[in-house]
């Protein structure tokens, strides 16, 4: 914004803080209002719906200038930051009673799309992270942090997975080096368009000033207990993300209380494409809606909801890890009494972990507080119901909660039950608690006692009936008596005020109570004020103990979710072990299971192996199930990884290292690659990424290119990916290359299934059964009937087909001879075809009236056959 040149003394201290957030959008507290001025004033106007003026301010011309009351200042946050703006609010830092000249200001807080702390701007089931990236050599460190709730990760890998890292956390921000920003800049754009990107100096990204600040922070010698000792560039990242929300938050950031590294060793790692093909957080059209997540999540918490979430994008690779989850699950199945007592409790279960981070950054409002002490009240009560349970995840949860009773019985002492929203109204502490404070509340009582029976008391002295005590904020306590009654009023009031119609008077004896309840108001307020600040420290110093309460609380709750699960779906427990089989009786797709009418779903069996039935060659119609099969059977895989029950009459499943997905057909616009390259590059991270171990789902593959070089690229695929060791993964490949069903019977390790349909007449019935063996068929105009094109097109489309068909070699290779592709597809029938071939016959200078006739009445039957 430029400033003017001639400025008041307000507008200068308003530019002056102005120019230091010069691309943020400016909230200037001024009284009972935020005042916004210049562009500002024009941009927050539109984005916000409130009114735009202008105001002459001294010899600096007209601003424009816009408002909200200061009440509103969240609400209207909100809208502004949802339209991607950053925001600086700028405060009254001291008392304007006591200012001299211009009161003194300051920005207490800059909120960006990936700082925001407001409850309305964020997700209760969802992470609000910053993503802060550094390169170094062709290494990228990477560090998360969720400022909402303080929790942060740090992580390194090589820049070739830079897509799939970012993409898979979906940030609201990512924080760059300014040396990188045109390198980096373009391409987060393109793979995050809703994200907002910050390039910050270079030298916060230092390692040593990292690694600094950090263990000043956290208080420790040095950053090994952490796991951090061997990183560099995570290191600087981490620093970088951690020095940027600092500043933002003016140093108030005492929710993070750890850091960690991220485990890879664990966690199969899920890259963007399998994320986005099944589906599992949220879906192109319904965001999530009809996800699996939102299919599963049967959590009674936020806390639930958000690590639900995680324990979906990151599924276990530890076979240890996923039976502790599966007997904690069993033991809350076999435990109904506890069970119905711990949901109890999580139903009335707040946010801890979003509480904690309002406590830490001094924003947590007295109800907050309140509803800190319930949350720990039904932690309390989890931990007792969930005690003797035959769990060790369940023991080992439980024992991480430190007991919260001083804590509570503090709180419960401090705060009234129900108390205002804000500090700034009184009432928020309860008698008993500050010796002072009951005093004083004593004396306005006393005080305000003594104004409310004044009247009465009053009007029987004097006898004048009409007599009152009034209020305002100018004159305070008055006593008001009609002009027809003021020779009967006593020597000893004391004139105030004349109206037209009355006289306004005060005696010695109001005027001293007046002065009770001014200055006790007044004192109160900076008691109140003093004791909330020793509650918040006193709070501050168990946040990392609330913070562990919280994701014990998290952890219970998603595992109560997947024992619903079981119960209410009849989902099972499925078996796993280290073998590269997998083994599922009656498998359901747990989605289109819930969409459809009940008992509509036709369940199907899968058996793969790591050697004679290594990879499935599917075939048969599109809209048959080949694409619902292969998906149902990653949900089931991923499910089983996470320890959650899976839709399926029984299942053994050999640990999977990842699961890979190609499916359908998009193309990058913004990035310039076509549809067949998207479809090459999955293919290729596939073939680069996977093992033995792997899981690979491919639905159609060079079907964007012509169907030679497609049928040529699909057979080497599967050639490769059955004989190259190491690559050697369990697949299930989906195509309508009929042709590749021929390796089945060549090659070992590959089998033939297929999709059942019975077809009658010119119509098919799916039957959405897999059997074994191939299908030579696709059914593509039978699909195409039930579609609704036209029948002519339809008969057309058959006749051509039945030249490709003949026209094939002897050898089954799909290659039309030579001079076979000359025709041109017509809108012609094949009645209309012959009328204009026997047309073409005619040399009509040869033919005899007679003959003609009769050519003429053929045509004519021809036709009417045609339209009948």
């Amino acid at each position: 914004m430029k400033t003017p040149q001639k400025l008041t003394p307000l507008l200068k201290q308003y530019f002056a803080i102005k120019n230091q957030h010069p691309e943020r959008i400016l909230f200037f507290r001024m009284g009972d209002f935020y005042e916004l001025f210049g562009e500002d004033a024009v941009v927050a106007s539109s984005i916000l719906g409130i009114a735009l003026t202008s105001r002459k301010h001294g010899d600096s011309g007209k601003l424009p200038l816009a408002g909200i009351p200061h009440h509103t200042l969240d609400r209207y946050l909100i809208k502004i930051l949802k339209a991607g703006y950053k925001v600086a609010v700028c405060d009254q830092v001291e008392d304007p009673k006591k200012a001299k000249g211009i009161v003194k200001r300051e920005v207490v807080e800059v909120f960006t799309p990936g700082s925001v702390t407001l409850d309305g701007a964020l997700d209760e089931k969802k992470p609000s992270c910053l993503v802060s990236l550094n390169l170094q050599d062709g290494i990228v460190g990477m560090a998360l942090l969720d400022i909402s709730t303080g929790r942060f990760i740090v992580d390194e890998f090589d820049e070739i997975n830079l897509a799939d890292n970012i993409t898979f956390h979906d940030p609201s921000e990512v924080v760059i080096p300014e040396a990188h920003k045109s390198r980096m800049g373009n391409t987060i754009k393109s793979l995050l368009p809703n994200s907002t990107v910050t390039p910050i100096d270079d030298y916060r990204f230092e390692t040593s000033m990292a690694y600094n600040d950090l263990v000043t922070h956290f208080g420790t010698d040095s950053l090994d207990g952490f796991g951090l000792g061997n990183l560099t560039c995570g290191l600087g990242a981490a620093g970088a993300a951690f020095a940027y929300v600092k500043d933002l938050k003016m140093g108030k950031i005492g929710q993070i209380t750890r850091i960690e590294r991220l485990r890879r060793d664990q966690c199969m790692e899920l890259d963007a494409a399998t994320i986005k093909n099944l589906e599992l957080v949220e879906t192109p059209y319904e965001g999530r809606r009809n996800s699996l997540l939102s299919t599963i999540d049967l959590t009674l918490s936020a806390l639930g909801g958000r690590l639900l979430r995680r324990w979906i994008l990151s599924p276990l690779t530890d076979l240890k890890m996923i039976g502790d989850r599966q007997i904690a699950v069993i033991a809350f199945l076999k435990s109904e009494r506890s069970r119905k007592s711990m949901i109890a409790s999580l139903k009335e279960m707040p946010d801890l972990e979003r509480l904690a981070s309002k406590i830490a950054m001094r924003k947590a409002g007295p109800r907050d507080i309140i509803n800190i002490k319930s949350g720990l009240d039904n932690v309390r009560s989890l931990k007792t119901a969930a005690r003797g349970m035959k769990s060790s995840l369940i023991r080992q949860t439980i024992g991480s909660i430190r007991p919260f009773d001083d804590l509570i019985a503090h709180i419960d002492k401090a705060i009234v039950d129900e108390p205002p929203a804000m500090l700034s109204d009184s009432g928020i502490f309860k008698s008993g608690f500050s010796a002072d404070l009951d005093r004083l509340t004593s004396e306005i009582e006393e005080a305000k006692n003594y104004i409310h029976n004044l009247q009465k008391i009053e009007r029987q002295k004097t006898r004048i009936p009409s007599l009152k005590v009034g209020y305002n904020r100018i004159f305070g306590y008055y006593l008001e008596i009609t002009r027809p009654h003021l020779s009967k009023v006593p020597p000893h009031y004391i004139r105030k005020q004349t109206l037209v119609s009355a006289e306004r008077y005060i005696t010695e004896e109001l005027k001293t109570r007046e002065e009770i309840i001014l200055n006790a108001e007044e004192k109160i307020k900076t008691i109140e004020y003093r004791l909330y600040d020793e509650l918040l420290d006193t709070l501050n110093a168990g946040i990392a103990d609330i913070q562990t309460a919280a994701g014990a609380v998290a952890i219970l709750d998603v595992l109560l979710g997947f024992a619903a699960l079981a119960e209410e779906t009849g989902y099972v427990m499925p078996k796993l072990d280290n073998s590269l089989k997998i083994n599922i009786s009656d498998s359901r797709h747990p989605v289109l299971e819930r969409i459809l009418v009940s008992g509509k779903f036709i369940p199907n069996d899968i058996i793969i192996d790591g050697a004679g039935k290594r990879m499935a060659i599917i075939t048969g119609p599109n809209m048959a199930g080949k694409s619902t099969y292969l998906r149902q059977v990653g949900l089931i895989v991923l499910m089983a990884q996470m320890g959650a029950p899976v839709p399926a009459k029984s299942a053994n499943i050999g640990i999977c290292d990842r699961i890979f997905t190609r499916v359908g057909a998009s193309d990058d616009i913004l990035r310039g690659r076509s549809t067949f390259m998207v479809e090459m590059t999955e293919a290729a991270s596939i073939i680069n990424n996977a093992s033995n171990r792997s899981l690979i789902l491919l639905d159609e593959l060079g079907r964007g290119t012509s169907t030679y070089d497609g049928l040529a690229i699909a057979w080497s695929l599967v050639e490769y990916l059955n004989r190259i060791e190491g690559r050697k993964a369990r697949t299930l490949f989906a195509t309508h290359y009929h042709e590749l069903i021929e390796l089945a019977e060549r090659t070992d390790g590959i089998v033939n299934l297929q999709v059942a349909v019975e077809q009658w007449q010119d119509s098919i019935v799916f039957l959405y059964k897999i059997k074994p063996g191939g299908c030579d068929d696709s059914y593509g105009i039978q699909v195409a009937r039930l579609a609704g094109l036209p029948e002519r097109l339809l008969d057309r489309a058959k006749e051509i087909l039945v030249r490709l068909e003949t026209n094939r070699s002897p050898d089954g290779e799909a290659a039309v001879k030579k001079g076979a592709g000359a025709f041109q597809i017509s809108l012609f029938s094949p009645e209309e075809s012959r009328i204009r071939e026997s047309l073409n016959k005619i040399e009509p200078d040869k033919l005899t009236p007679i003959e003609a006739l009769n050519i003429l009445n053929e045509m004519i039957n021809l036709m009417k056959g045609d339209n009948e």
